[in-house]
């Protein structure tokens, strides 16, 4: 089968397409032909080496991916035919991968698939940091980085409903638009103006009770100004290439709480296994949809990767594998 591979060169420009032998499915795995992969600024990470998981060299990066049962084992509820959605821990950009049970969410018979390749990691994340992390209650104020992108547009359709207001943080009209379209009840530009002053006007000079940061660096340190008492800022990862000094003496007179937002299918699997029962009935209800803004090639992982790490790219882009089946 054909597979990206990082082999001797730990860069975006040494990835390469290969031909590698099928995976070979252990008991207690799944067997997926993938339709799509999508593309996380995480993929950049680990194929430089600087990713939490680095695996050994050579492998083939990729985690979120969307397709179709091959073959499952036995006391698994998969059969072959089965449309699927998952997080792998890598192997994603192939054609095949194999993978642990429980790392698979059904879907219906319908479901676009593209749209699922867009589910196991954004979706999972926003509702880990929402409910677990931030506990997040219905009258709280939650202020959205990166709103437009893929962890905060969903963010915001979970989030969406409640009386209390989601406020999205955007870089332009367009994205403005986008994530009103998502659900967030205000959407501030933050290349306009002081943000943190706007959020303070819109909750009445209290602040936010969360603050959901993909993106790191100074926005981070700011997002603790935005703060309300006893608030929570959910870290979710570093769009902006560099992880904050966050200032301990704002967190303090806070009494604010800065948490990182990373889970695990081996340690975290009783709370996956809730967050995925609670996504598919979200799904099958239509309360949540992701955007999908591109699909490319499969042969185009490289420039792929580049749009996502540009900071331009909405939603989620994917890398078409086995074709549009979807």
């Amino acid at each position: 089968m054909k597979a990206w591979r990082v082999s001797g060169c730990r860069d975006v420009a040494g990835l390469r397409i290969a031909t590698v032998a099928r995976p070979q499915r252990a008991p207690d795995e799944v067997h997926v032909a993938i339709a799509y992969a999508a593309v996380n600024f995480a993929d950049g990470l680990m194929v430089r080496g600087s990713y939490q998981v680095r695996p050994e060299l050579p492998f083939t990066p990729g985690f979120e991916v969307s397709g179709t049962v091959l073959d499952a084992g036995s006391n698994s509820c998969f059969a072959p035919g089965d449309r699927v959605c998952g997080q792998v821990a890598w192997g994603g950009y192939a054609q095949e991968v194999c993978a642990p049970a429980a790392r698979w969410m059904h879907l219906p018979e319908s479901a676009d698939l593209a749209c699922a390749a867009a589910l196991p990691v954004s979706y999972i994340t926003a509702h880990i940091a929402l409910f677990d992390r931030a506990k997040l209650r219905p009258d709280d104020t939650l202020v959205v980085l990166a709103a437009a992108g893929g962890v905060g547009r969903a963010a915001i359709e979970l989030a969406a409903g409640r009386p209390g207001p989601t406020i999205a943080l955007v870089g332009s009209e367009a994205k403005r638009g986008i994530a009103l379209a998502a659900g967030a009840t205000h959407a501030i530009n933050y290349r306009e103006g002081d943000w943190v002053a706007e959020v303070r006007a819109i909750t009445g000079g209290n602040g936010a009770h969360a603050v959901l940061d993909p993106v790191g660096g100074q926005q981070s340190i700011e997002a603790i100004r935005a703060l309300a008492w006893r608030g929570k800022l959910l870290v979710v990862g570093f769009a902006s290439g560099n992880p904050a000094a966050l200032p301990a003496n704002r967190l303090l007179v806070k009494a604010a709480t800065a948490s990182g937002i990373f889970w695990s299918h081996d340690s975290d699997s009783v709370l996956l296994s809730k967050v995925q029962t609670d996504l598919m009935q979200a799904w099958r209800a239509g309360r949540i949809r992701p955007l999908i803004s591109g699909v490319h090639p499969f042969e185009d992982l490289p420039e792929a990767i580049a749009e996502i790490e540009s900071g331009g790219t909405v939603g989620k882009l994917l890398l078409a594998v086995g074709g549009c089946d979807g």
